[in-house]
C-alpha cells in the first residue's frame, strides 16, 4: 500500500489530504504514490509525530 492509498482511505477532509501529501513531499522528496505507507508511518513514529518532525529547526529538510 502506498502513502497515497493510505491517505485516500483514512482521511475524509480534502484540506487534510493536501497537508499530508505536502508533508510526504517535503520530508521524503517523493510524491505520496511513490513511497510505501509503512515507510511513512515508521518515520512518523520514530520522529515522535508529524508536528515534531516539521517543527525541528534544521530537521527533516
Amino acid at each position: 500500500m502506498t502513502a497515497k492509498e493510505l491517505i485516500e482511505r483514512m482521511v475524509w477532509a480534502e484540506s487534510t489530504r493536501r497537508l499530508l501529501n505536502l508533508f510526504v513531499t517535503t520530508v521524503f522528496c517523493v510524491e505520496a504514490h511513490e513511497i510505501s505507507a509503512l515507510s511513512v508511518l515508521w518515520v512518523i513514529k520514530c520522529g515522535h509525530g508529524i508536528e515534531r518532525i516539521g517543527n525541528i529547526a534544521g530537521g527533516a529538510q
